[in-house]
């Protein structure tokens, strides 16, 4: 029996085994490796069979690597990964963005996003905050259909942020109605690293989330209730807290709790104690309470010292009606951490 002989239904459990959990990978210098595209070549059927196989066609790696490359390259990249996206027909497509030097294929990054950000189902950016703060300032672009989103940042080579000008909104988020999942951060960061969030800038879209992280940026507490009172649809929050005092002592009769509806499962890391961070919400349907707490290596002696617990802390999650657990680590201080 010869390859073009096989029925159709089994070339088609074929391809879809072969290409199970693969992304397509497109590289700068130009490259590219997909088992779905070596499956397409076997022969003019198996070719006509893989290409109508839409979800195999919708998942891509793009790696933007630092070295030389001819003008001809990106131009190369960009014609394949268009020719192959044009394959996933009307299914989400799923792109994952690598690059190691933000002065190296930034121009074709933007030109990928400009012609296809309307196909996205979900986006991850692994990339130096240099660029983020380019596309953030210069672009909007429309992620139509864009759920998920996976912004991983570098910082700069002098281990510095890269800001963006004060009070001047962000349009990279303008146009993502139906983000769901939101993760942004930092890969480089130590519990004393002055990393500040940009909120105001950033002018994140959190109208219809249901997950957020905020990976290695510490907020203060009022960022914090920012963030939950604007995603009223969240389930599960992922969070740093740099929690003083709040400055202005509110008075019980004027103080109203936040009614967090939906939240199932929250997460907060701590560097400070808060002594009344627990007053400033509700959450009825909360089931998982996840609390990390630093501690510092003492100079002088063998111990360590410990972020205390915010007070009342078990009395908060004990109180909400379907809590289930409640998990506390201790993190070391003096720990190196990565995303």
């Amino acid at each position: 029996m010869s390859f073009q002989t096989l029925p159709v239904e089994l070339v088609a459990l074929i391809a879809n085994e072969v290409a199970h959990g693969e992304s397509i990978s497109l590289r700068l210098p130009a490259s590219t490796q997909s088992k779905i595209m070596v499956f397409s070549q076997v022969c003019a059927s198996w070719r006509g069979i893989a290409f109508s196989l839409r979800p195999l066609w919708a998942h891509y790696t793009l790696h933007l690597r630092a070295s030389k490359s001819t003008r001809r390259q990106p131009q190369w990249v960009r014609e394949r990964f268009d020719e192959c996206i044009t394959r996933a027909g009307k299914h989400p497509v799923h792109l994952e963005v690598v690059q190691e030097d933000a002065e190296y294929g930034l121009s074709l990054l933007m030109r990928l996003l400009s012609a296809h950000s309307s196909s996205l189902g979900s986006l991850s950016l692994d990339i130096p905050d240099k660029t983020f703060v380019t596309l953030a300032k210069h672009t909007c672009f429309r992620f139509d259909t864009l759920r998920s989103l996976r912004i991983a940042l570098h910082l700069n080579e002098k281990r510095e942020q890269t800001l963006l000008p004060d009070d001047r909104r962000s349009r990279f988020f303008a146009k993502m109605p139906h983000l769901e999942n939101l993760e942004l951060g930092y890969h480089e960061w130590c519990p004393l690293a002055e990393i500040i969030p940009q909120l105001d800038e950033w002018a994140l879209p959190l109208g219809r989330l249901r997950s957020f992280s905020l990976q290695h940026l510490w907020l203060e507490l009022p960022e914090l209730l920012q963030i939950l009172d604007g995603a009223p649809e969240l389930t599960e929050c992922r969070a740093y807290v740099e929690a003083p005092p709040l400055r202005e002592q509110l008075r019980e009769e004027d103080f109203v709790p936040l009614q967090l509806l939906h939240l199932r499962t929250l997460a907060l890391v701590f560097r400070v104690p808060h002594p009344t961070i627990w007053r400033q919400f509700v959450a009825p349907e909360l089931d998982v309470l996840d609390i990390t707490m630093f501690t510092e290596p003492d100079e002088d002696e063998d111990e360590h010292w410990q972020c205390p617990l915010p007070e009342n802390s078990e009395r908060f999650y004990y109180e909400q009606p379907k809590a289930r657990s409640v998990v506390y680590h201790d993190f070391l201080m003096d720990c190196m951490c990565t995303m």
